[in-house]
């Protein structure tokens, strides 16, 4: 199961979470830890879900749901890509 590290700005400090596909199209994001003082804390864990348009999760900070999600859209899209060009044979060089 592959695992993501995603650091996210969070009321003035800095979350990280390690984020792993629970099935597909639904992630849990468990934090390891946060940067600064936060007046609140971060949640602990999420359960993230790409709906159409966007994403929509399991906290009550929609702010931090879609920071997460487009993290992760751009991690994946870059693996997505990777992937895409070392399976492609016209990729490779002659």
């Amino acid at each position: 199961m592959m695992k993501l590290q995603i650091s996210v700005p969070f009321n003035g400090a800095l979350a990280y979470y390690e984020v792993f596909a629970e099935r597909d199209g639904i992630y849990q994001a468990q934090l390891v830890g946060c940067q600064g003082k936060a007046p609140v804390a971060p949640p602990e864990t999420l359960t993230l879900t790409r709906s159409v348009r966007r994403w929509v999760g399991s906290s009550e900070r929609p702010e931090l749901i879609d920071r997460i999600g487009q993290e992760l859209d751009l991690r994946l899209n870059r693996q997505d890509s990777r992937n895409a060009s070392t399976s492609d044979p016209s990729s490779t060089a002659q």
